[in-house]
């Protein structure tokens, strides 16, 4: 004759059942919230670009963007104003970065170094970052732009890919 301990009674079957249901489905949703954590999370370089965002607005003055500059990277912003000098042809980094054409009559960058690593031809490089802030005609911060070497290096890449031999 069978023992209790070997033959549970229907209840202690059930019991038993929705218990492995519950560590199934906590397994399940543990799984799940680990690769949403991994999958949404925000990388170092993504970051730095929302912190530049948030401590330089658009709206922000010069006086205010070359001050924060000095501050907290302890550089003196370059000035870009286009057009070009005479003589001078082909693309410019804040064009590179994506800085609209109407908005790059005065333009302030700095360059972020080192910013993360990245790899070439199987060799890895220190990365950097340019971040230009065009201003309007009353000095004002317009939007801010980003440009590392690593997507430099993509340019380059394929530009010399689409030259003619």
């Amino acid at each position: 004759m069978d023992s209790p301990e070997t033959n549970p009674c229907p209840a202690q079957r059930r019991r038993r059942r929705w218990l492995w249901v519950a560590l199934a489905a906590a397994v399940v949703a543990l799984a799940a919230l680990v690769v949403v954590h991994v999958l949404t999370r925000e990388t170092p370089l993504d970051r730095l670009k929302r912190q530049i965002r948030s401590e330089v607005p658009v709206g922000a003055t010069r006086a205010r963007l070359e001050k924060w500059m000095m501050e907290r990277w302890g550089r003196f912003p370059h000035v870009t104003e286009e057009p070009l000098p005479a003589g001078l042809t082909g693309s410019t980094f804040p064009q590179a970065a994506g800085v609209p054409t109407d908005q790059r009559k005065l333009v302030l960058d700095v360059v972020i170094k080192p910013c993360g690593r990245y790899t070439v031809g199987g060799e890895v490089h220190e990365n950097q970052l340019w971040v230009f802030f065009p201003l309007n005609d009353r000095g004002e911060v317009t939007g801010q732009y980003f440009l590392t070497l690593e997507e430099l290096a993509d340019i380059e890449r394929h530009r010399t890919a689409r030259a003619p031999q």
